[in-house]
């Protein structure tokens, strides 16, 4: 259901409460089978609002919590472009 939540609030443009139930998420559940779907989304909520240093910590994390292809593959670009985007070197080669 928590993840319901935060799909439903991302999709109809309730970002912020949608990153404030990521978060929670993350926090309630250390080990649940989605928290790299989560902490991708919440990266890409941060993103959109122009936090890139957020961002990238959480695609990160979705990145060490054996995300599926297509989140692992989202969030490497994304976490990539924030690099890139705050002038850090290691950009391009997180691609």
């Amino acid at each position: 259901a928590d993840v319901s939540v935060v799909d439903t609030l991302a999709s109809l443009g309730e970002r912020d409460r949608a990153l404030v139930e990521a978060r929670a998420f993350l926090v309630r559940h250390p080990s649940s089978e989605r928290r790299a779907e989560i902490a991708r989304v919440a990266g890409d909520l941060e993103r959109t609002r122009g936090d890139c240093r957020e961002a990238g910590l959480f695609y990160g994390l979705a990145l060490r919590s054996r995300p599926s292809n297509a989140d692992a593959d989202a969030a490497t670009f994304h976490h990539a472009a924030c690099l890139m985007r705050l002038g850090d070197a290691a950009g391009p080669a997180a691609m």
